[in-house]
């Protein structure tokens, strides 16, 4: 995941890949904590929810 800012916005943006696809969202702040943590639930939120290994291994 990488944090970046574009030459014609204040804001920062999260850049990440998902299944061999470019994904670029605005994290909507000029703070770059608070769009490290932004970022952060974009990804999460782009992978969809996480499913417990019990659920996903059939020989558990």
């Amino acid at each position: 995941m990488t944090l970046v800012r574009r030459a014609n916005s204040k804001h920062w943006y999260v850049q990440f890949q998902i299944k061999h696809q470019t994904v670029i969202r605005s994290t909507r702040t000029t703070d770059k904590r608070t769009a490290e943590r932004v970022a952060a639930k974009i990804r999460a939120e782009a992978h969809g929810p996480e499913v417990p290994h019990a659920i996903c291994d059939p020989h558990r």
